[in-house]
C-alpha cells in the first residue's frame, strides 16, 4: 500500500498531495501480505510530488523497472520492507530531501551513477542481489548502507561521502570497489565482510576509518590510499594478499589482533605517527621494504616467516615475540595431578528409565540432531539433587505412543531416583531443548526454564515437589528456536533475570533438503538465516523483554551462553558460542551490554575464523582468580580455550594448554570444567557426537557416535586427555550433546550427567575422586554472581556462584572445591551487594551451607 504521512520518525510533511490511481493487488512473500503495485505508477507520484513533502512506502512489490534517470527530486522518500523486481535506475538524478530503505530488496540491482544525494541517505538491512553501480556518486550528507547484502558486485569508485558514513556488518559477497573514493567524514566497516576482492586503491579518508573485525576473503587491496585520520583494522582477517603499498598514515594506524593468512605487503608505505601491530599473526611472508615509521617499529607480532625489513626508516626496530607464548611442556601422564579413578555408567541401576525422543522420520528435519537437556536441582529442598531431563515432540506426521514427555526424577538418597513426572506436574510435550534451574521468584524454591522449538516454558515450583505452568502468567514464552538459557541479575536489583539463546529460523513446514556424496543428511547451518537472542529482566516477579534496549542487538546462531564477572567490576558478563558466526562477549555496562569481543577477544580462534561454537564454560583453570572460556566446536576445527589476561582481554591459548590436538577430530558439544580428583585443579570433560548421521559414508575416518573425553589439568600449564583411564564408560562411543555436573550422591566427588540424540542418557559416577580432601559450598537463596575463594595449603582457588554454562544443562547450583591433602580451607566470599566475609578454619570434607548476614 502507498500512502502519504506525517511519517514522524524520518520527515516534516508540509504539503498533501493525491497519488495517481494505480491498481492494488496483495501477494504473499515469506508469509507476509505486500501490496503490488507498478513501476509507472511509483514513478508518477514521485515526480508529481512538490517541495518538502513526504512520501512513505511500506511492503510493496514494485514491478517494471524504476526509472528516474536525470531527474531532480524534491520530496523525501522512505520504502521500508519494499521488493523491487526490475532494475532501479536512478542514475544522474538529484535527491534534495532524504531517501531512505529498510530491508528492501533490489532483485536487478541498483543504479546511482552520477547521482546527487544532497541530504542523508541509508539503506539498512537491504539486499542487492544483482549489481550495484554507485560510481562518480556524491552523498553530501550521512550515509548508512548497514547490514545491506551485496550479492553481486558492486562500484563506488570515485564517489564522494561527505558525511558520517557507515558499512557496518555489511556483506559484500562478490567484487567490491571504492578506488579514488574521498571519505571526508569519520568512516565505519566494522565486521563487514568482502567475500571476493576488495579494492580500495588510491582511496582518500580525511577523518577516522575502521575496518575493526572486517573480514577479506580474497585481495584487499590499498594500495597508495590514505588515511589523515586515524585507521583501526583491529581484529581484521586477511584470508588472501593484503596489499597496503605506498599506503599513507598520517595519524596512528591500529593492526591489533589481525590475523594475515595471506601474504602482508606494506612496501614504502608511511607511518607518520603511531604504528601498532600488536598481537597479530603473520602466517606467510610480511614485506615492509622501504616503509617509514616516525615512532619505534616493535611489532611485538607472531611471524611465521622472518618480516623483509630491508630499507625501512624507524628510529628503533624491535621484533621481540609474543611475550604472552610460553614454552609448551611435554604431557605427562604420570603426574601425580593426574590421579586416576574410575567414571561408572549407573544409569540404569539409578532407576533413570529416560530415553530421547527426536522424532527422526527420514526427512531429516534440522531440529532432530540436536539432542535435548537436562537439569541438575533440589526440588524439594532435602539436600539431594534431583535430575530433570528435557524430551522433544513429534514432528509432522509422527504418532509415537505414549506421547514423549520431559521427565522429572526425584533423587532418593540411596543412590536411586524415582520418576515423580505425573505427580510433580513436570511434564512437558513440547519440542524440548534446553533448561536452566533457579529461584526466579525468590520464593526459597527452586523453578525451572525450558527452551524449546517453539514457546519456551516457564514451571513455577509451588512447593511439595509440584510445578505449575506460569508462562502466560510470567512471561519467557518466546517462539523461535531456543536453545541454551540462563539465571542472572544483570542489573543487580536482587532478583533473578533470565537470557535465552536462539539458533536460527526453521519452520519444518518448508523444510531444506541436502545431501552429500548423493547421500541425504541434515543441513549446514549456513542454509538458515540467524536469529537473535532474548533478555528478559524480572520486574517484580514478571519477566519483560529488554533485549533492544539493553543491547542485545546482534544476531548468531546461539547454542550456549554462560556467565560471569570477567572484568572483576562488581557485575556479570555473558558470553555467547554460536554455531559458524562469531561469538559475543557482553560486558556489562550497568544497565547495558556492549558486545566487546572484537577488542577484548573470544570472537575468532587465534587464526582470526569464527568457528562452529556449540557449549561454553567460564572458569579458572590455571587458579590466578580470573575467569578463562572454553568453547567447544565443529570436528576439525579444535576447541578454543581463552585465556584472561587480567586486563579485560582474551587470548586463544588453546595450542599451549595442550587442546588442539586432542580435539581436533570429535565434534564437542557439551562442556564442564570438574575437579574430577579433588586436587583443585579444574580438568575439562567434553561430550561429543557428530551431527551428520551417515557421515561415515561420506568420510569414512569419521563417525556418528563418538566417545566422549576427560582432560585432566596438570597444574594450570596444560591439559591432557585421561579418558582411557578412567574406566570403559569413556570408551562408548554415543552421539553425545548435554552435560552436567554435581555431587548427586553427596559423597565428596563430582559425578557427570550426559544426554544422547535419540537414546538414554548417562549417569557416570565417580568412584575415587574423594579419596582426596573436599569443600562444597552452598549459598543462600540471595547468592547468584557471589564470588568464592577458597585457599588451601597455600593454593587459591576463585569459582562463581552461576546459572547457565555447558550446552542446554544446569549443574549442581553448589560450589564445588578439590582440597587435595588439605584437612581445612579458608572461604572468602564477596557477596552480590559487594559485602565480603571471611571464615577461617573450615573443616574439610563437608557441604558447607553459608547464608549472607545482614547488618
Amino acid at each position: 500500500m502507498v500512502f502519504y504521512s506525517s511519517v514522524h520518525r524520518l520527515f516534516l510533511l508540509f504539503a498533501m498531495v493525491p497519488l495517481p490511481a494505480m491498481a492494488q493487488y496483495e501477494v504473499t512473500i515469506e508469509g507476509k501480505a505486500y501490496q503490488l503495485i507498478l513501476a509507472r505508477d511509483l514513478v508518477a507520484a514521485i515526480q508529481q510530488a512538490p517541495a518538502d513533502t513526504a512520501l512513505e512506502y511500506n511492503r510493496i512489490v514494485v514491478q517494471g523497472p524504476l526509472e528516474l534517470t536525470g531527474d531532480t527530486l524534491r520530496a523525501a522518500l522512505a520504502f521500508e520492507d519494499v521488493r523491487f523486481t526490475n532494475p532501479v535506475v536512478l542514475e544522474r538524478a538529484v535527491f534534495l530531501q532524504p531517501m531512505h530503505f529498510a530491508g528492501t530488496h533490489f532483485q536487478q540491482g541498483i543504479s546511482l551513477l552520477e547521482a546527487r544525494l544532497k541530504s542523508k541517505f541509508s539503506c539498512r538491512d537491504c539486499r542487492v542481489v544483482d549489481t550495484a553501480n554507485c560510481k562518480r556518486t556524491v552523498f553530501a550528507d550521512k550515509v548508512d548502507f548497514s547490514a545491506t547484502q551485496f550479492s553481486a558486485a558492486a562500484f563506488f569508485q570515485q564517489s564522494d561521502f561527505g558525511g558520517e558514513t557507515t558499512f557496518e556488518r555489511t556483506q559484500f559477497e562478490d567484487a567490491t570497489y571504492f578506488d579514488q573514493t574521498v571519505f571526508a567524514r569519520s568512516t565505519s566497516f566494522q565486521d563487514a565482510s568482502f567475500a571476493d576482492l576488495a579494492s580500495f586503491e588510491e582511496a582518500v579518508w580525511q577523518s577516522t576509518v575502521s575496518f575493526a573485525g572486517a573480514r577479506f576473503g580474497e585481495d584487499a587491496l590499498f594500495a597508495r590510499s590514505r588515511f589523515a585520520g586515524a585507521a583501526a583494522f583491529t581484529a581484521a582477517y586477511f584470508r588472501s594478499a593484503a596489499h597496503f603499498e605506498r599506503a599513507d598514515f598520517s595519524a596512528t594506524a591500529s593492526f591489533r589482533r589481525i590475523v594475515f593468512a595471506g601474504p602482508a605487503r606494506f612496501v614504502n608505505a608511511h607511518f607518520r605517527t603511531s604504528a601498532f601491530f600488536v598481537d597479530s599473526r603473520f602466517k606467510q611472508e610480511a614485506t615492509f621494504a622501504g616503509a617509514t615509521f616516525a615512532q619505534p617499529f616493535r611489532p611485538s607480532a607472531y611471524f611465521s616467516v622472518a618480516p623483509d625489513l630491508a630499507g625501512v626508516t624507524a628510529p628503533l626496530i624491535d621484533l621481540t615475540s609474543k611475550a604472552a607464548v610460553r614454552p609448551v611442556p611435554p604431557p605427562d601422564t604420570t603426574d601425580p595431578s593426574c590421579n586416576p579413578i574410575q567414571l561408572v555408567d549407573i544409569t540404569q541401576a539409578a532407576g533413570l528409565d529416560f530415553k530421547h525422543y527426536n522424532g527422526f522420520s527420514g526427512e531429516y528435519y534440522y531440529v532432530e540432531t540436536f539432542g535435548s537437556g537436562a537439569a541438575f536441582l533440589d526440588v524439594d529442598g532435602d539436600g539431594w539433587l534431583d535430575l530433570y531431563l528435557v524430551n522433544g515432540a513429534p514432528l509432522i506426521g509422527e504418532r509415537p505412543d505414549p506421547i514423549p514427555t520431559n521427565r522429572l526424577y526425584h533423587n532418593t538418597g540411596a543412590g536411586r531416583f524415582a520418576d515423580v513426572t505425573a505427580v510433580s506436574g513436570a511434564g512437558h510435550t513440547g519440542y524440548g531443548m534446553g533448561c536452566a534451574a533457579a529461584d526466579y521468584d525468590g520464593d526459597g524454591d527452586v523453578d525451572l526454564y525450558v527452551t524449546n522449538v517453539g514457546p519456551n516454558l516457564l514451571l513455577r515450583n509451588e512447593g511439595g515437589g509440584r510445578f505449575a505452568d506460569a508462562t502466560a502468567a510470567v512471561g519467557g514464552a518466546d517462539a523461535r528456536w531456543g536453545t541454551s538459557c540462563g539465571f542472572l541479575d544483570y542489573d543487580l536489583d536482587g532478583d533473578l533475570d533470565l537470557y535465552a539463546t536462539n539458533y536460527v529460523e526453521f519452520d519444518p513446514q518448508n523444510n531444506i533438503v541436502c545431501a552429500e556424496g548423493g547421500i541425504r543428511s541434515y543441513c549446514e547451518p549456513k542454509f538458515y538465516e540467524p536469529v537473535g537472542d532474548v533478555l528478559y529482566r524480572n520486574e517484580d516477579g514478571q519477566f519483560r523483554d529488554v533485549t533492544s534496549e539493553t543491547g542485545i542487538i546482534h544476531k548468531g546462531r546461539g547454542l550456549g551462553v554462560a556467565f560471569a564477572d570477567y572484568d572483576l567490576d562488581g557485575d556479570t558478563d555473558m558470553y555467547v558460542a554460536n554455531d559458524g558466526t562469531m561469538n559475543f562477549l557482553y560486558q556489562n555496562q550497568g544497565n547495558r551490554f556492549a558486545e566487546v569481543g572484537l577488542y577484548a577477544g573470544g570472537r575468532y580462534n587465534e587464526d582470526g575464523l569464527a568457528e562452529a561454537g556449540m557449549g561454553v564454560e567460564f572458569g579458572d583453570w590455571d587458579n590466578d582468580g580470573l575467569q578463562d572460556i572454553f568453547v567447544t566446536n565443529f570436528a576439525q576445527e579444535t576447541n578454543t580455550l581463552y585465556g584472561n589476561d587480567g586486563q579485560g582481554q582474551f587470548y586463544d591459548i588453546t595450542r599451549r594448554a595442550g587442546l588442539a590436538e586432542c580435539s581436533y577430530k570429535p565434534l564437542g558439544f557439551g562442556t564442564n570444567f570438574f575437579d574430577y580428583d579433588n586436587d583443585g585443579d579444574p580438568d575439562l570433560f567434553v561430550a561429543n557426537g557428530h551431527v551428520m548421521d551417515k557421515i561415515t559414508q561420506v568420510h569414512p575416518d569419521h563417525a556418528y557416535p563418538q566417545p566422549n573425553q576427560v582432560l585432566c589439568n596438570q597444574r594450570g600449564t596444560r591439559f591432557v586427555d585421561v579418558s582411557a583411564r578412567l574406566g570403559p564408560a569413556l570408551a562408548v562411543a554415543a552421539v553425545s550433546r548435554a552435560s552436567a555436573k554435581a555431587d548427586y550422591d553427596n559423597d565428596g566427588d563430582l559425578d557427570l550427567l550426559v544426554t544422547n540424540v535419540a537414546a538414554a542418557p548417562n549417569l557416570l559416577r565417580n568412584d575415587g575422586g574423594n579419596r582426596q580432601h573436599w569443600l562444597t559450598i552452598q549459598l543462600g537463596n540471595t547468592a547468584q554472581h557471589a564470588r568464592v575463594a577458597v585457599t588451601a595449603d597455600g593454593q587459591r582457588q576463585v569459582k562463581e556462584h552461576q546459572s547457565g554454562g555447558s550446552y542446554l544443562a544446569s549443574s549442581d547450583p553448589r560450589l564445588h572445591f578439590g582440597l587435595g591433602e588439605a584437612t581445612e580451607a579458608t572461604v572468602e566470599i564477596r557477596w552480590p551487594d559487594g559485602a565480603l566475609q571471611k571464615i577461617e578454619a573450615v573443616a574439610a570434607d563437608q557441604i558447607l551451607h553459608i547464608i549472607q548476614s545482614k547488618p
